[in-house]
């Protein structure tokens, strides 16, 4: 844990000024209202007063002004409910609500304790219980081979008694050996395909998202493969080419995916019938790879590109404005995600593998298609959605150290970021007709044309239930707002007590021990290991250590601004992006001066 580092949230509210009208109450209603409070949320765990404690102001001051001394307790708790909550909304099948639930940092028993978490849903999430029972490794809602892979290591009884942490243990050892098998796994008939894909459903809760992802890719590869040895032989069998034939037998008895299709590629072009889709997903020939220099030219010639593409946008718009004050900086560089924003060096970056996906997929090299303009536009193009998703990160960065508070990643960022680039995609297709062409055009051989043609079709349809499916497909593993908040009180709370644990045990030490340790020197840097955290707590001088209790509670209050404007941006964000979709949907032209609603 890098603790002096840590964004911290406590929810200590010093500044309770911000609700002047929590105070007109009579000091007698304030605290019987702090008191029901504190009852519904730490006693009764109720999600419901949780939400209208997060969402009022007012309520927050007054649990502040008549219980200081469990006003931290109570936000913590409030937040991890209202979290708890929205995941129970979000998530519809197991295997992401499990991902969610297992990946936060700083878990409490209600999230920990099968039965307890399952005693909460029963009374406050009752349409949830079943699938809750799935999460949480219910010994009766194992599957027959789940159940006969773990029957010999463990019994009933002692699955019962195990935390979801534990029980995850067991189940991801079960899905890590089925990943790693299906990942080598080469398919050669439908029906094998259709076994990989049960096989993958299955597994699917007991592995991360990122293996979930891989398994996702290989299935696209597998489903190509077939398609394209069912077309090969269909071609061959009017021709009379014993070569050929011979080269597709090669391809069905080779022994890995990445054969077939190299083989199958190399016959298509021999018979000179394009295949972009097998292309796409083939092993690179020769040509297209990339290099320093190529890397170099094609980020250079990347930005201009897209900065056209997205012009008399919404998203267009907002860029335009925003990259007057601040550099545009691209890269090309090996990445397993699309794109990504680093805020360190305040780049994006594209994944070199996407990249190379288009470029096999045009059927060229990698100098062919830096100098063939059609090509390169087309790229850029389907390039552009992922853009302004990555663009609105870096925006957010500057507005957060604008905003002096810290920049957490989580949900909400990727919710606003998800929600420009599918009303980009949305008003990009209604006014660009060569946009529309190529992204419904490519959307068989690219990934992430069909990506940005879902995403789009999911904002048109419903904003709820798209932001439903951002949360659960792409990422149930990221910590929402509120945990963000509740995680933040915990390790808080957790520093705040290792510093005043030490402080009390020096002042038990002789008297001579305790002035060496009084003169001793300020924590080392700022950036620590959980070890070299523990190390120097025993070292550093004693008028350190109380500075830095006095430093978090200081900025505590703080925290909780950076909580509220964190969510007053992302309601704002969904906000426009209700009313451009509007403005489309009436036929005005898109962009934020048609709409004339300000960005976020």
């Amino acid at each position: 844990m890098n603790a002096l580092k840590r964004a911290v949230l406590s929810f200590s509210l010093a500044a309770a000024v911000a609700a002047p009208a929590a105070f007109l109450a009579p000091p007698a209603a304030l605290a019987e209202s702090a008191l029901q409070y504190r009852q519904a949320i730490l006693q009764d765990l109720d999600p419901s007063s949780a939400d209208r404690l997060l969402k009022s102001d007012a309520d927050r001051a007054a649990v502040r002004a008549a219980l200081p001394a469990d006003s931290t307790a109570i936000f913590r708790q409030a937040a991890e409910l209202k979290d708890l909550m929205d995941m129970l909304g979000a998530h519809s099948d197991a295997a992401t609500l499990r991902r969610a639930l297992t990946a936060r940092p700083a878990p409490s028993e209600l999230f920990t304790q099968p039965a307890k978490l399952l005693g909460w849903t029963q009374r406050h999430a009752g349409a949830s219980y079943d699938l809750v029972r799935a999460v949480v490794w219910d010994w009766d809602k194992l599957t027959r081979e789940q159940a006969a892979w773990l029957s010999p290591q463990v019994t009933r009884q002692a699955w019962e008694a195990m935390t979801l942490p534990k029980r995850h243990e067991h189940m991801r050892r079960w899905g890590q050996a089925i990943h790693e098998r299906l990942m080598k796994a080469a398919p050669k008939t439908q029906a094998e395909v259709d076994r990989m894909r049960q096989e993958y459903a299955a597994v699917r809760g007991a592995i991360s998202h990122d293996e979930a992802v891989d398994i996702s890719r290989r299935l696209t590869m597998a489903s190509r493969s077939i398609t394209a040895l069912g077309d090969v032989q269909s071609r061959l069998s009017k021709l009379q080419d014993p070569a050929l034939k011979t080269m597709l037998d090669q391809a069905r008895n080779a022994r890995d995916m990445e054969t077939t299709l190299s083989t199958l590629s190399k016959i298509y072009d021999r018979m000179g019938v394009a295949n972009g889709s097998l292309k796409a997903v083939a092993p690179a020939e020769a040509g297209q790879t990339l290099d320093a220099g190529s890397r170099s030219t094609l980020a250079k010639a990347l930005g201009p590109a897209l900065m056209r593409q997205v012009r008399g946008t919404t998203a267009g718009d907002d860029l335009a404005e925003f990259y007057k004050t601040h550099e545009l900086k691209i890269a090309v560089a090996p990445r397993k995600a699309i794109a990504t924003y680093d805020d360190g060096t305040r780049t994006i970056t594209f994944s070199e593998e996407l990249i190379l996906e288009l470029v096999k997929g045009e059927g060229l090299t990698v100098s062919q298609f830096l100098s063939r303009g059609d090509a390169f536009g087309r790229a850029a193009a389907l390039l552009a959605p992922v853009f302004t998703h990555e663009a609105t990160h870096q925006m957010q960065s500057e507005w957060a150290r604008a905003q002096k508070i810290s920049d957490q990643s989580g949900q909400h960022r990727e919710l606003e970021a998800m929600m420009v680039e599918a009303l980009f995609t949305n008003e990009k297709m209604a006014v660009d007709p060569g946009f529309k062409a190529v992204t419904e055009g490519a959307a068989d051989r690219s990934l992430l044309a069909a990506e940005s043609l879902s995403l789009a079709e999911s904002l048109r349809k419903n904003r709820t239930l798209f932001r439903n499916k951002i949360i659960a497909d792409h990422y149930p593993e990221l910590n929402s707002l509120e945990a963000n908040l509740w995680c933040g009180i915990t390790f808080n709370l957790m520093l705040v007590k290792e510093l005043q644990d030490e402080i009390t045990r020096r002042r038990r030490l002789p008297i001579a021990e305790q002035g060496r340790l009084a003169r001793g020197p300020p924590f080392p840097k700022p950036g620590m290991t959980q070890a070299e955290w523990s190390q120097a707590l025993r070292k550093v001088g004693t008028p350190f250590l109380e500075d830095q209790v006095k430093r978090q509670r200081e900025t505590a209050g703080a925290k909780a601004e950076d909580y509220d404007k964190s969510r007053d941006r992302l309601a704002q964000a969904d906000r426009k992006v209700a009313q451009a979709m509007q403005d489309l949907a009436q036929g005005k032209r898109p962009g934020r001066k048609a709409s004339g609603v300000p960005p976020p």
